[in-house]
């Protein structure tokens, strides 16, 4: 008969700590709090990042691209990114042929947002522009990784993060992360 071998958990090496576990909820906290306590497999450091990315960008008058996919508007995210157009959040949107259909408008196409990085980089009087660019999908690919993530921080530098989560659940703790950045002005 084999024996299945053993480790002892003191010993074994985890990808997860309790550092990184999820905190309990507390009364009348606010999206700080909210992001504070996400498990730390979810990278809340990244998506606060990214919340100060943002509200610095709207402070600094720069421009601000979205890329969606459909499922962003189908879930009924579309308030929140009215709202960060509104705020400055969000100066162009660039989605896919699914967006259209869920809008039931006309939107621009992920092509865009490489024209409008070539835009900035060419309004930069000849130095290279630094971009921020988070990719929000679920599920790891590494086109998004390559498109999103890495090339835009290429050039003219930046940071480029992946943040795994649903977008009906990272979409708005980014946006109430972004409105409570913006109400530190």
């Amino acid at each position: 008969m084999h024996r299945v071998p053993t480790v002892r958990i003191s010993g074994r090496s985890n990808k997860v700590s309790a550092d990184d576990f999820a905190a309990e909820p507390g009364a009348g906290l606010g999206s700080r709090a909210f992001l504070d306590g996400l498990p730390g497999v979810l990278r809340p450091e990244a998506l606060r990042d990214v919340a100060r990315s943002v509200a610095d960008a709207v402070r600094a008058r720069k421009g601000i691209v979205w890329m969606l996919g459909g499922q962003v508007v189908k879930t009924g995210l579309s308030p929140i990114i009215v709202r960060l157009i509104e705020r400055g959040g969000a100066t162009c949107l660039a989605g896919n042929g699914s967006v259209a259909i869920h809008i039931g408008s006309a939107v621009l196409m992920p092509e865009v947002f490489f024209e409008a990085l070539a835009i900035a980089r060419n309004l930069s009087d000849g130095e290279p522009r630094e971009f921020d660019t988070p990719d929000f999908d679920m599920i790891r690919h590494d086109r998004p990784r390559m498109t999103v993530v890495e090339r835009p921080t290429r050039t003219g530098g930046g940071r480029g993060y992946r943040i795994p989560g649903h977008h009906e659940i990272m979409i708005p703790g980014l946006a109430w992360a972004i409105e409570e950045y913006l109400r530190e002005e």
